[in-house]
């Protein structure tokens, strides 16, 4: 499965929507502290905002796989699921750790798993989506959505996918920076800018792209306003 579209006709529709229904039942939190801020909601709303900011980006640079891009900037941070789901079975609490860590430092997620050598999300992620029999671009956006250097993305051979993550990279800083749910941190790594000399996005096209993404983002906040209602 590599787009919405698939995933629905798959799974049929009534499922698809018993399991975002599911969302409704957590709260959102807000406070000083990770473990005040964090919330399963919080995540899926990030996430819900990089995939509708990469199918956007997408779109924009005229590329017809904008349905994998959505897909694959949906299940980005499935590791992060993981991770929670982890500390919830063993009973530890490495995850709201890395997040405070995150908070503390104004650094990202990413970083603070590297500086706590804890599990890091973005490889328990290929692992689900590998074990999951998921599509290799998938895989290689949610292995590598934190490695901007195409040189060091290994077992990545096609240009195509190298874009596609390149796309997801692009759409989930900006909805870092537009504070779009809580997936951990509040502090993005800047992007470099040969990644936006690869997508052909000069810089005044950002500030464009930014704010196209931010009325994606108002749409898809209604989106999961109908969420929390049980419409």
């Amino acid at each position: 499965v590599t787009d919405a579209n698939e995933a629905i006709g798959t799974l049929g529709f009534e499922k698809i929507r018993n399991v975002v229904l599911t969302t409704s039942v957590f709260k959102m939190f807000s406070g000083p502290s990770a473990e005040q801020k964090f919330s399963l909601e919080g995540l899926w709303k990030h996430c819900l905002g990089v995939a509708s900011a990469s199918r956007y980006v997408a779109n924009y640079l005229g590329k017809a796989w904008h349905e994998r891009a959505y897909t694959c900037g949906l299940v980005h941070d499935i590791g992060k699921v993981a991770r929670f789901k982890l500390d919830e079975s063993e009973g530890t609490q490495d995850f709201i750790n890395d997040s405070q860590t995150s908070l503390d430092k104004k650094i990202s997620f990413f970083k603070s798993e590297l500086i706590n050598q804890t599990p890091r999300h973005d490889y328990l992620g290929f692992l689900i989506c590998k074990n999951w029999g998921l599509s290799k671009y998938v895989e290689g956006v949610v292995r590598w959505h934190h490695e901007p250097n195409p040189e060091r993305r290994t077992k990545v051979t096609s240009e195509e996918a190298h874009l596609l993550i390149d796309v997801v990279i692009f759409a989930n800083w900006a909805v870092n920076e537009e504070k779009f749910g809580f997936s951990g941190h509040e502090s993005s790594d800047s992007i470099p800018d040969a990644l936006f000399s690869r997508l052909g996005i000069s810089p005044a096209q950002v500030e464009q792209l930014r704010t196209e993404i931010r009325n994606e983002l108002e749409m898809t906040s209604d989106f999961c306003e109908l969420l929390d209602s049980g419409v």
